[in-house]
């Protein structure tokens, strides 16, 4: 009797690098060392003035699997956007161009997607500090579970600060065409709002526990550790976009007071700066009811907030750290 053999999907992996020579060599060869076949890794260089190009293009010397693209400066959104248009497989997972995946991440994320055929697929992540990766600090998260949308956002939410890292995630191609682009006047908590959209668009949301993502924190210059007007901006839009959709297509109490809490946690960031940000972020926050979400403070900060308040409690933070 002839044996059938099931041919495997591609996954497509999309890699942004703007300036990301000290780390997306470590990056790249994170994919490369995947046990899964086939995979494609599309690196699109955004514009960078460092020696990324010529590391990504020594890099796709080395075999066919690696295909590059150049543009302009435009940022991390839009470089996306011009890897996903050229990519072929029916799998999509977006990386960071300086963090790193475990071996075995594509392979078991896969098998799951081949299970949840209209879910996307997640996992478990850790921190390191820059080029400190035998120090991997494993985080824990309530949502590491297999859950339908609306509880997935919700349990990923609940502390205001939802961690929605590209490299977490396998996407079926269906959904992203579905969800859409990513949007290019984004550029902080971009993903945030995106994989709202992509989660919104699945069944469920489907655990993986054997793939685990490696987060570099401390990188100079990172985007995620500016907080300049313009950042705050982008914030601002990208949590009006998300509470906005999310709210819409699960109007329930809870998700509500989902909703309040993620404004109240851009409240607690970005005070005391752009009054007026807070001014409108408050306004927003108003139209999900009160907040429940407290003050981030630990230790003798918790105790003294509980009598001068947490604006005075975020002062003092900020003057420990100047």
């Amino acid at each position: 009797m002839e044996k059938i053999i099931m041919e495997r999907e591609l996954v497509s992996v999309i890699i942004p690098a703007y300036n990301a020579g000290p780390y997306i060599a470590a990056t790249v060869r994170s994919v490369l060392e995947q046990t899964y076949r086939p995979i494609e890794v599309i690196v699109v260089n955004d514009g960078s003035t460092d020696d990324t190009a010529g590391i990504i293009d020594e890099l796709s010397q080395a075999g066919d699997l690696i295909r590059v693209i150049n543009m302009e400066n435009r940022g991390a959104s839009a470089a996306r956007n011009a890897g996903f248009r050229v990519a072929r497989g029916g799998l999509i997972k977006f990386l960071d161009g300086d963090d790193l995946i475990n071996p075995v991440m594509i392979e078991e994320q896969v098998k799951l997607a081949e299970r949840h055929r209209h879910s996307v697929i997640t996992c478990r992540w850790g921190r390191f500090s820059n080029d400190e990766h035998g120090a991997l600090r494993m985080a824990n998260e309530d949502c590491w579970r297999t859950l339908p949308p609306d509880e997935w956002l919700c349990s990923s939410w609940k502390d205001g600060r939802p961690m929605t890292n590209p490299g977490l995630f396998l996407i079926p191609k269906k959904i992203a065409d579905i969800a859409g682009n990513w949007d290019e006047r984004l550029s902080l908590l971009d993903d945030t709002e995106y994989f709202t959209r992509i989660v919104l668009a699945s069944e469920q949301v489907v655990f993986c526990s054997e793939a685990i993502l490696s987060y570099r924190s401390g990188v100079p210059g990172s985007l995620s550790g500016k907080n300049s007007r313009a950042a705050f901006l982008s914030a601002f839009r990208a949590i009006e976009k998300t509470t906005t959709a999310f709210s819409g297509r699960c109007p329930s109490p809870e998700v509500r007071r989902t909703c309040a809490n993620i404004w109240q946690s851009f409240i607690y960031w970005v005070y005391p700066a752009h009054p007026d940000l807070i001014a409108a972020a408050g306004k927003q926050r108003a139209k999900y009811g009160s907040a429940t979400l407290a003050y981030p403070a630990s230790g003798y900060l918790l105790l003294l907030q509980r009598f001068l308040g947490w604006k005075l409690i975020k002062k003092i933070k900020i003057w420990f750290h100047q």
